[in-house]
């Protein structure tokens, strides 16, 4: 080669070295995407369903859809391989017949190792909504779909129908499904094969109807279906699965671990399978599952496998009846323009579910196939590897293999059912139209009707032969039946709903599509039933979740069998009926054949409750007036714990009905079957035997004893049968501040079942009264400091009689001696003078932690002198420093074992001043002796001096002389006369005196009497009381309940009023909020606590008359009375009022306050007539008042000189609510909204409280349909009653907190902005899903508005964020209640 040439060959070479850079290498013939451009154009290619046949599709990069447009690949029949990238922001919305990123797949088409995230919400009917692919007749293997898919009828997250030829093998959804007819988490119609699949996908956790109101949501627990609300059944959704909605294909080892189904809503909602005719194995769910019937932890509704063979004749009239519907649908909405939406919405509808039934129609003419490979029995079927506490599952691989399964009715007979809830929402719509329409519907319900009957021939007419019916089964080899087969499958999470709730299936029985509250197999008859015996099987699973039904049919493995065979299977979940009967360990209630199963669990309902079965069933022979027996109940062994049942119960059945052999129980409580055991059906056997019984399981050998806190296990300890444990086995509880624990199961003796101890959580009480009271009912001895409800202090006490005083107790005695004689002899003349010892007492005081305790002793009365209180300290007697508390003395003591003595002591001051005072009149009658006799003597001596000088006067002395000697003479007899009428008039007076004092003071004791029983009633330490207002203010009819208590912290009375929902806390002036916010104590609120002492105030001014009865009459005047009334009906205004009477009455018992009364008229301040007639009753000198450590903290630390009064935000708040809460009736609307991703609520509901006898309750619901709330304990309405606390949060927020104000359109209305723990408290309430999706709030505020005085509308908001698919979205729960004015 030249040189010229080998350059030209180098060129070449070179440029053929760059172009190798410049372009990509691809050495096949598939198509490479790249871009979304390139998927819109694959889309556009596969519009023919031949394009891609054969072709392979390789997708080499993560693309996003987003802003592109999009549409799904219509037909793909080729190779699509995912190369593990993600296909996202996948949009789809509008109206298509199959949506997803596939329209359809081909049977020779394949999509695998694809990841697609997006949203689809597809309106209108659609034959078929899923995250990869509408509708799959090929291969779709690990594949993962994220994101949200919303459709009607069969949708799902990988494909909205899996058909005959389909699969879908190791594939994983997440994020939310919803649909009203078959919906499943994986595959919402599955006829093919389902394996390796696990989803983590919401599926229908919200209700379908927006409109759908609580009260629509039938909670009565009647069966009778005319009792049910009709919109339950067409506006619900049915078939809901955490894999499949509906399956009459086969599902194997796959996994939910998602939410299924909303409460109290919907129809055949399971784990796996909403409802499957199919074949389940190696499964298990670990997600909560909620509906309202046929609910199931595996699957909701099990059907029997029946191979269809419709004739010809019959699917052509079918189709010709759908057809004739169809031009009368269109006829209708023709004629229905112009004249309203709600005729032409449901019109739409009704058409696209008419054109899917046609569909189905087509299917059944499938040719019969055989079941590939789909292994035998539950022998040859690989595990599951999954662990419930750390979430991590190993998935078994399964094998591929052709597999065609023979169709059935169940896409048809969901289409039909559609069209006939169409068809009730449109009667509905039917007043107002005109005749030409109301004559159209009415066409169209009759063609309706045929097509209905002709459906119900078609299925009546499946395997009713003579000879296909099996007289014997008990030879079938049940490991060779391969549909209509449940195996080798376990649910660990809770089951809930209505009726037929089962751990594994809700019920095993024939589908009634047309109306769900019911099923066909119901009236088939017991020949019939046995033909269905190995074609719904349920074999080798087992059940770990609890079970619970509002109404009847609970059990562990199924809720309710109307036909088939449980066998081998193993219920270790509690199961339990709220309001209903039949509970069984297997099962509720049986009509068909229960097998060699095993119970371990705890049950709990009304009637019919069994370890095994509730009841079984037996039919009545009216020619021989026998029963035959429908249900087989044999070679069964329960272990089990009857919590609660009202009749007809047992430890292997309920009731004897039906066939029983050889079951066996193990039970120290209970007998076989209602309340006998019977040799051969049912034995009891002791625990070592049933160990002994091959194949029993570990979980029956071991036991379990575990401690729960809050919900939560924090230990578990496996014991045998019989073991006992000591106080060293109890973990140490959490501590809780403000809160003394314990566990609510003390003793762990002789245990023969499994044990779960939880923790009980008590409010600390600041003190405990002693267990001994006096006469009036008070207690004698109060002991402060931090105990348990349940701690009582120990009082042992001896009172003396006056012989025994000495030997009572001598070294008191002698210490009382002593102490007197150490007393020098001037401190013995005031010294007391003991009077004896009265009472001794022993206390013993729970040990709280503190080594010193103050004590409240109430002495016994005494009739002279007082009490004095010795303790002993250190092994002698120590006179008690004590101060007085009303009635009662405080001391402190050291230790919990104390004695105290009362000993009664006579004051020698008094003693001394009488001595001194008669010393004194001994003195003064000496004195006056002396002076008298002074003046007597000296009177004597003048006499003698004139006697002298007379009888020196001669004897016919002078007149002079004479005169005077006869106006002398009669002077001293003039004294004499005087002296004595003196002392007469003195001892008159004293006669006076005394006998004024013996009327009189009775009657002044009296008239004190009720003065001296408030005043110390008023000073008890610990108090309870109730304050009832019944007031007439204009047309307002107005009734308050306020209770009170006061208790005694750290020496500081406390009282709180419990008005309305919120706790006012009065001490030292102040008035503390809940929330330790405080305010100076002024007119505005009343100290409720300081109330007694107002009326005492009142009683001893006033003229107060009695009765022998003890009951006193008090007239209060005008000034008095006006205090006492605003204190006890704030709503008079605090304007100037006219009070026209007003009388106290009060009743005395013994001495002590029983009852107080007031009764007044008038006219308030804004010139309405009032009338108040208001009762304290219910005195009792104990308190259960705690203290919040907010309360207590404020208490301590500030002064009512220092703080602001209330604001007049807070107060006008309380004024309005006190309205509010007075009112005997008040009506108003409540509307709850809840947007938490797939939870979704709108509902209006109507509320009205009314107070009868004193009780308020609470009627929840519209017009006359409502759920009464106040006295029932069903667990519906308790539910209900919830939505009451909103408002309660609302208003207790607003005066707890910095409330703002503003004015608007006439009325006030007040923001508060709430804490975490209110928001909480809310969103549980009305959202209590959204917690487990994962929903975090973070802000919430509450409004009250306020209207002429009254609550007009209580609004609440709160708002946070989710993660919904891959990116957070906003949530947010809202409520209103408006109120409607009561003037």
């Amino acid at each position: 080669m030249n040189k010229t040439a080998r350059r030209a060959v180098s060129a070449l070479l070179a440029l053929m070295f760059a172009l190798s850079f410049a372009v990509p290498a691809y050495a096949d013939d598939a198509i490479h995407i790249n871009t979304a451009d390139d998927l819109i154009a694959l889309a556009a290619n596969c519009v023919s369903d031949t394009w891609s046949q054969g072709k392979t599709v390789e997708l080499d990069a993560d693309i996003s859809l987003e802003d592109s447009a999009f549409t799904p690949i219509p037909y793909f029949n080729g190779t699509f391989n995912g190369n593990g990238h993600t296909i996202s922001a996948l949009d789809l919305s509008g109206k298509y017949s199959r949506a997803g990123l596939f329209g359809v797949i081909g049977e020779s088409g394949a999509v695998k190792d694809l990841n697609v995230s997006g949203t689809l919400d597809i309106s209108g009917t659609t034959e078929a909504v899923g995250g990869i692919v509408g509708v799959n007749n090929g291969r779709v293997s690990s594949c993962s779909f994220t994101g949200s898919v919303n459709g009607s009828m069969s949708t799902g997250a990988i494909a909205g129908k899996n058909a005959v030829t389909g699969s879908i093998q190791g594939c994983i959804a997440a994020g939310s499904v919803f649909g009203s007819k078959m919906t499943g988490g994986v595959a919402g119609y599955n006829l093919g094969l389902i394996a390796s699949c696990r989803n983590s996908a919401y599926v229908n956790t919200e209700s379908r109807d927006k409109t759908l109101t609580i009260q629509e949501i039938s909670l009565d627990t009647s069966l009778d279906l005319a009792n049910l609300s009709t919109r339950d059944a067409v506006d619900s959704t049915s078939d809901t699965g955490g894999i499949s909605g509906y399956s009459s294909g086969i599902i194997r080892g796959c996994v939910n671990e998602a939410v299924i189904g909303y409460q109290h809503v919907g129809y055949n909602a399971g784990g796996i399978a909403g409802r499957s005719c199919g074949f389940i194995a190696s499964c298990a769910n670990k997600g909560e599952i909620y509906g309202r019937k046929d609910v199931g932890g595996i699957v909701g509704q099990m059907e029997p496998y029946r191979e269809l063979n419709v004739e010809n004749s019959t699917l052509a009239k079918m189709q010709q009846q759908l057809n004739e519907l169809n031009a009368l649908i269109e006829q209708t909405a023709n004629d229905a323009q112009g004249i309203g939406g709600a005729v032409s919405a449901r019109m739409n509808e009704m058409s696209g579910y008419v054109s899917s039934a046609i569909n189905e129609i087509g299917n059944i003419n499938i040719n019969i196939g055989n079941i590939g490979d789909i292994g035998g029995g539950s022998g040859d079927l690989p595990d599951i590897g999954y662990d419930p506490g750390s979430g991590s599952i190993d998935l078994p691989d399964i094998g591929g293999g052709d597999i065609v399964v023979t169709p059935d009715l169940g896409g048809l007979s969901a289409a039909i059912s559609a069209i006939g809830g169409q068809i009730t929402m449109l009667n509905g719509a039917i007043a107002g139209a005109s005749s030409a329409v109301a004559n159209d519907i009415r066409a169209v319900n009759a063609k309706f009707n045929e097509l209905a009957n002709t459906m119900f021939d078609a299925i009546f007419s499946i395997g009713t032969s003579d000879g296909d019916i099996l007289k014997d089964t008990s030879d079938i080899d049940i490991e060779l039946v391969k549909l209509g087969k449940i195996c080798a499958s376990t649910n660990h999470g809770a089951v809930s709903g209505d009726i037929n709730i089962g751990g594994v299936a809700g019920a095993i029985a024939i589908e009634y599509a047309l109306d769900p509250e019911d099923d066909l197999s119901s009236s088939i008859s017991a020949e019939y039933k046995r033909e269905y015996e190995v074609k719904a099987v349920l074999q080798s699973c087992t059940n770990r979740g609890n079970v619970s039904a509002l109404r009847n049919y609970a059990g562990s493995v199924a809720g309710r069998m109307e036909l088939g065979i449980i066998t081998g299977c193993y219920g270790f979940g509690d199961a339990r009926s709220e309001n209903g009967d039949y509970v069984g360990g297997i099962v509720g209630l049986t009509s068909a054949t229960v097998r060699s199963n095993w119970a371990k669990c705890t049950l709990s309902g009304g009637k019919y409750v069994g370890g095994i079965v509730g009841s079984g069933t037996e039919d009545a022979v009216t020619a021989t007036s026998s029963t035959v027996s429908v249900s087989t109940v044999a070679g069964n062994v329960s272990m089990v714990k009857i919590a609660d049942a009202s009749q007809y119960f047992g430890a292997i059945s309920g009731a004897d009905a039906g066939e029983f052999l050889e079951n066996y129980f193990v039970s120290d409580t209970l007998s076989g079957i209602d309340g006998v055991s019977y040799a051969g059906r049912s034995e009891q056997i002791s625990y070592e035997n049933m160990l002994a019984i091959p194949g029993c399981p570990d979980d029956m050998r071991q036991l379990t004893l575990s401690f729960e806190v809050d919900g939560e296990v924090i230990k578990e300890e496996k014991f045998d049968y019989g073991a006992s444990f000591g106080a060293d086995v109890y973990p140490e509880l959490p501590a809780k501040d403000g809160y003394s624990g314990r566990w609510d199961i003390t003793q762990l003796d002789n245990l023969r079942f499994d044990t779960r101890v939880k923790a009980v959580y008590d409010l600390e009480r600041t003190a405990i009264a002693a267990d001994t009271e006096r006469s009036d009912g008070r207690s004698v001895i109060f002991v402060e400091g931090r105990y348990a409800p349940t701690d009582i202090a120990l009082d042992k006490s001896d009172t003396a009689e006056p012989d025994d005083l000495a030997e009572l107790d001598t070294s008191l005695d002698a210490a009382l001696s002593d102490s007197a004689a150490l007393l020098p002899w001037y401190a013995r003349l005031t010294a007391p003078i003991s009077g004896g010892i009265i009472e001794q007492r022993h206390i013993t005081i729970p040990d709280d932690g503190q080594t010193t305790h103050t004590v409240h002793y109430l002495p016994p009365d005494i009739t002279v002198g007082s009490v004095a209180v010795y303790v002993m300290q250190n092994g002698r007697w120590i006179r008690a420093d004590t101060q007085e508390f009303g009635s009662y003395v405080t001391f402190d003591v050291t230790g919990n074992e104390i004695d105290i003595a009362a000993v009664a002591e006579v004051s020698t001051g008094g003693i001394v001043s009488v001595f001194a005072g008669i010393l004194v009149v001994i003195a003064l009658i000496i004195i006056l002796s002396i002076t008298l006799r002074r003046r007597h003597g000296a009177r004597k001596k003048t006499m003698n001096t004139k006697e002298k000088a007379a009888a020196e006067t001669p004897d016919d002395g002078s007149a002079a002389a004479a005169g005077s000697a006869e106006n002398g003479a009669p002077k001293p007899k003039k004294r004499r006369g005087r002296a004595i009428t003196a002392l007469i008039v003195c001892l008159a007076l004293l006669a006076g005196i005394a006998a004024a004092g013996a009327i009189l003071l009775p009657k002044v004791s009296g008239i004190l009497s009720p003065y001296r029983a408030l005043s110390a009633l008023g000073a008890s330490p610990q108090l309870e009381m109730n304050i009832s207002v019944d007031a007439a203010l204009g047309d307002a009819k107005l009734h308050t309940a306020i209770p009170v208590s006061t208790n005694t912290f750290d020496g500081v009375r406390v009282s709180r009023a419990q008005l309305g929902s919120a706790p006012l806390y009065f001490a030292n002036g102040m008035l503390i909020l809940e929330n330790g916010k405080t305010y100076a104590l002024g007119s505005a609120v009343p100290d409720y606590g300081a109330l007694l002492g107002k009326i005492a105030a009142v009683c001893k001014d006033v003229d107060v008359s009695a009765d022998e009865g003890g009951e006193y009459t008090l007239s209060v005047g005008a000034e008095q009375a006006d205090e006492l009334l605003r204190m006890l009906c704030p709503e008079l205004g605090s304007g100037s009022m006219t009070v026209n009477s007003a009388v106290l009455t009060l009743k005395l018992t013994d001495g002590s306050v029983e009852r107080i009364a007031l009764t007044a008229d008038g006219t308030a301040a804004d010139s309405r007539v009032f009338s108040v007639d208001a009762v304290i009753d219910g005195f009792t000198y104990t308190s259960s008042l705690t203290l919040p450590e907010e309360v207590s903290a404020a208490i301590g630390k500030k002064d009512a000189d220092s703080l602001d009064t209330l604001t007049d935000n807070v107060m006008n708040i309380i004024s309005a609510w006190a309205e509010m809460a007075a009112r005997e009736k008040v009506t108003g609307t409540l509307t709850l909204r809840a947007d938490c991703g797939p939870v979704v609520l709108n509902t209006e509901l109507d509320v009205t409280s009314t107070v009868t006898d004193g009780t308020r309750s609470y009627r929840i619901g519209t017009n006359d349909i409502g759920v009464d709330l106040g006295s029932s304990d069903d667990t519906g309405e308790q539910a209900a009653e919830k939505y009451v606390e909103l408002a309660d949060i609302a208003y207790t927020a607003c005066i707890s907190g910095d409330v703002t104000s503003r004015s608007a359109a006439g009325s006030t209305v007040y923001t508060i902005a709430l804490d975490g723990d209110s928001i909480e408290r809310i969103v549980g309430i009305i959202a209590p899903e959204a917690e487990k999706l994962g929903a975090v709030f973070s802000s919430g505020s509450a409004e009250l508005t306020v209207t002429d005085g009254e609550i007009s509308l209580i609004r609440i908001d709160c708002t946070g964020t989710m993660k919904v698919v891959l990116v957070e979205t906003g949530v947010s729960v809202n409520a209103e209640l408006a109120i409607d004015s009561a003037k």
